[in-house]
């Protein structure tokens, strides 16, 4: 089986309506470059988009695993 193949009917269906953009190259750009993009993709959610989500990549805005599932190499992750 190839790398890019799905074995599973439904996850590749599901796949291949799933895409990253890219600007410059890059799948993490500046802010005012996704909101620019997200506006000019805007009018197409609801026809040719089904949905669309910006993601925020920024460390202080996103809540963090809590240290008691962080591992350092080697350690075994605690099952409760």
């Amino acid at each position: 089986m190839d790398e890019g193949d799905i074995a599973d009917p439904a996850k590749k269906q599901k796949d291949l309506k799933s895409f990253a953009l890219r600007v410059k190259e890059k799948e993490v750009y500046p802010k005012n470059e996704a909101d620019a993009l997200e506006a000019d993709l805007q009018p197409l959610v609801g026809r040719v988009i089904i949905r669309k989500s910006k993601h925020d990549t920024n460390p202080e805005h996103n809540p963090q695993m809590p240290e008691r599932y962080r591992k350092e190499a080697g350690e075994a992750t605690p099952n409760t």
